[in-house]
């Protein structure tokens, strides 16, 4: 499943991250980037 969000002018929240990747949903933006979680996030 993807979540397609604005364009992010600072950085998603890891706590965003985790979720989506618990419930196994990709987070897009218009423009295509892929906000994926920071290698080596607590």
């Amino acid at each position: 499943m993807m979540l397609e969000v604005p364009v992010q002018s600072t950085p998603v929240p890891l706590d965003v991250h985790r979720f989506a990747a618990e419930k196994d949903v990709m987070i897009v933006d218009p423009a295509g980037t892929i906000y994926r979680l920071p290698k080596g996030a607590p």
